[in-house]
């Protein structure tokens, strides 16, 4: 059994994060002989995670304990490990110490000084990199509560065209008020050298990129039901930028970019280089307009103007990526039909994920024109495909090979069909029997072949 089977799923914890756990928890004891600790300090730990960081549900792996054990002995000295009756793992000569930490340190390694007049303070961690900055843990001056918060700051204040489109972020986000996009509490003035904004930091959350890496342990691998729930999640909240004035186009909708929540709530995040409809756009020197395979062509080439129909570009590679477990394809073709990277090639025995290529069809198009119109279509398309597949309809692609009816394969033509129906164009129509029950299907075969020659077109 693996590490993950027995003591729960890994997760990224930074060196700080022990440390701090060390300094919050743990004291050596007044007489090195005395074993006082009665707890697996692995348990403890991770416990300590769940109720302050949200990050483990059980136990932590073998590999993160040892890291732990590992810097205990560089701050604390040698450590005396044993076991209890059970076998567990304990140290000795250290005590549980529940006491509160001294007002926030600075800390050197994060290479950052909050000025006095900004009212949050570093609590030791650095969440990541946004496209304009890096994003830290903080929590709010003398607040009654020890609510964290997630800053995001300025990574280079002196170039006029960063600080302009950092605005343009603040003010993107700042308007929009959806539970689906991410909320701003505080941000600096426009004038000020510590440039920055405070927005709300969602413990356990996860982004959605980190979730569809491995298959295995992807929920939404294969899953159209899943899947569906997360593309009208994010499709909304891009209709609220849609109709937001002026528009706002994201233009780096992907993976990275969407956290999920414990409750399965999405938050769209990271609208550094975000477009205003009929605004300027701010490009910076040697820099991506968005996520490689990710990003709308006409982002990319600068041939046209960025639009709403960037953002579902975008989003439905990201739905590919998710059903998927893999990152996206680089051109749009490759995912129609029967090409390498189609539902019905990916996931041959799974009729239902063949549903999605309605939605591809009209949204991973090289031409924006090509794409739904706005988001209402958008979401009308994709309730036409749960309903389709809630109720176990076929898709196109084998909707003439099975009987609507009771599912049989095995159809007989109906040779006195003009005796049922009236005359017939035979050119154009065909009429079948379900041998299994009875049921007849008169067929339109010119629709048909117009819907194939359309799909052909876009080989």
């Amino acid at each position: 059994m693996s590490d993950e089977q027995d003591y729960g799923t890994r997760v990224a914890i930074t060196d700080s994060m022990r440390a701090d756990f060390i300094r919050s928890c743990l004291t050596m004891t007044p007489n090195d002989d005395d074993v006082v600790l009665k707890t697996d300090l692995r348990k403890f730990y991770a416990s300590w995670l769940t109720e302050r960081h949200n990050r483990y549900d059980a136990g932590i792996s073998n590999s993160e304990a040892s890291k732990l054990y590992n810097l205990l002995e560089e701050i604390l000295g040698p450590v005396g490990e044993s076991t209890d009756a059970n076998g567990r793992s304990v140290f000795t000569r250290l005590v549980l110490s529940h006491r509160s930490l001294n007002p926030a340190p600075h800390f050197p390694e994060l290479n950052i000084e909050i000025p006095p007049h900004v009212p949050w303070e570093l609590t030791g961690e650095r969440l990541g990199s946004g496209g304009q900055g890096h994003v830290y843990l903080v929590t709010k001056h003398n607040s009654d509560d020890d609510k964290q918060f997630a800053l995001k700051l300025l990574r280079n204040p002196t170039t006029p065209q960063a600080r302009a489109r950092f605005r343009r972020e603040i003010e993107a986000v700042q308007n929009i008020d959806h539970p689906s996009i991410i909320r701003i509490h505080d941000y600096s003035e426009p004038d000020e050298d510590f440039q920055f904004y405070v927005m709300d930091f969602h413990p356990g959350a996860r982004s959605l990129d980190s979730i569809i890496l491995s298959q295995s342990t992807n929920p939404f691998h294969g899953n159209v039901s899943l899947c569906l729930n997360l593309l009208e999640k994010i499709v909304t909240a891009i209709g609220v930028c849609e109709k937001n004035s002026p528009q706002i186009i994201h233009r780096d909708i992907n993976p990275q970019n969407i956290l999920v929540l414990p409750d399965d709530s999405i938050r769209l995040i990271d609208f550094g280089i975000c477009h205003f409809e009929n605004g300027e756009t701010i490009t910076l020197t040697d820099e991506n307009v968005g996520r490689r395979n990710y990003t709308a062509p006409e982002c990319e080439s600068g041939a046209s103007s960025p639009s709403i129909c960037s953002d579902f570009y975008s989003t439905a590679k990201t739905l590919w990526a998710t059903i998927n477990s893999r990152n996206a394809f680089s051109r749009e073709e490759s995912v129609f039909s029967t090409n390498p990277d189609s539902m019905q090639s990916r996931f041959p025995n799974n009729p239902d994920t063949w549903h999605l290529e309605q939605i591809f069809i009209k949204t991973i198009r090289k031409n924006p024109s090509d794409r739904f119109a706005n988001t209402d279509e958008f979401l009308e398309s994709l309730s036409e495909i749960r309903y389709k597949t809630s109720r176990g309809f076929p898709p196109r692609q084998i909707a003439h090979t099975r009987c609507p009816s009771c599912g049989d394969r095995n159809f007989s033509d109906l040779p006195d069909a003009e005796t049922k129906f009236g005359p017939l164009h035979t050119r154009s129509f065909g009429a079948t029997q379900c041998d299994m029950c009875g049921f007849v299907i008169l067929r339109n075969r010119s629709t048909r072949n117009k819907i194939e020659a359309k799909i052909q077109d876009l080989q």
